[in-house]
C-alpha cells in the first residue's frame, strides 16, 4: 500500500505542478480557464501558487505522513472549490473530469495515508 500511496502522491504532485505553473505564468490557457470560470487572472495565479505549494507538500508529505494528510485535505478543499466552479457555469461532466478525478486521488492519498498512522 505503501507504494501506491507514494506514486499517487507523486503523481499527483507533477500534475499540480503543471497546473500551478501554468496559473501562475499565466499563459493563454490558464487566463481562457480564468476568463469562462468568471475568476481574475490575479486569484488564477493565488490558486496556481497554492497548487505549487501543494506539490511540494505531498512530496515531503511522502515521509511525513501527517504533512501528508493536511496537504491532501487542502488539495481536495480547493479542487471542490473548482467543481463548484465549474458547475455555477454550467460545464459539462467531462470539462469537470480532471478537477473530480483530482479530488478523487487527494481523497485516496487521505485514506491510504490515514491507514498508515
Amino acid at each position: 500500500m505503501h507504494l501506491t500511496t507514494t506514486i499517487l502522491m507523486g503523481l499527483s504532485a507533477l500534475l499540480l505542478i503543471t497546473t500551478g505553473t501554468m496559473k501562475l505564468l499565466n499563459n493563454a490557457t490558464a487566463r481562457g480557464n480564468a476568463d469562462h470560470l468568471g475568476i481574475s487572472s490575479n486569484l488564477s495565479r493565488a490558486i496556481g501558487l497554492a497548487e505549487i505549494a501543494a506539490a511540494a507538500g505531498l512530496i515531503l508529505g511522502i515521509i511525513v505522513v501527517p504533512l501528508g494528510i493536511i496537504t491532501a485535505t487542502a488539495v481536495l478543499i480547493l479542487l471542490i472549490g473548482a467543481i463548484v466552479y465549474h458547475a455555477r457555469v454550467q460545464d459539462n461532466f467531462t470539462a469537470m473530469l480532471p478537477a473530480v478525478l483530482t479530488a478523487a486521488a487527494a481523497l485516496a492519498i487521505i485514506v491510504l495515508n490515514t491507514l498508515k498512522l
